[in-house]
């Protein structure tokens, strides 16, 4: 029976953070290096963490939470990784 591991976080890269270290898709840790420039594009977000949708509106280039509440639904719809349940939630805010 293998030790099934307790994923903290998921964090952008297709990566996971497994009681606080960072690893990637084969469970293998990032290097150092690699986990900090990971933080510093976290860091660089226009949207705060608890933000519907933040990791994927993180990676969308220069979009802002000013921007995305002036966009149409079908056009927020339109974003990789955006669906109705998180449209709800930016309209909610």
């Amino acid at each position: 029976m293998t030790e099934e591991k307790q994923i903290d976080k998921t964090v952008p890269g297709g990566r996971y953070k497994v009681a606080g270290v960072i690893v990637d898709a084969s469970g293998s840790p990032v290097s150092k290096t690699s986990a900090q420039s990971e933080k510093v594009q976290t860091q660089q977000s226009a949207f705060p963490e608890d933000y519907p949708g933040y990791e994927v509106l993180g990676q969308v280039e220069g979009m802002t939470p000013e921007k995305l509440q002036s966009m149409s639904d079908e056009d927020i719809l339109a974003i990789k990784g955006i669906g109705q349940k998180t449209l709800d939630a930016i309209r909610a805010l």
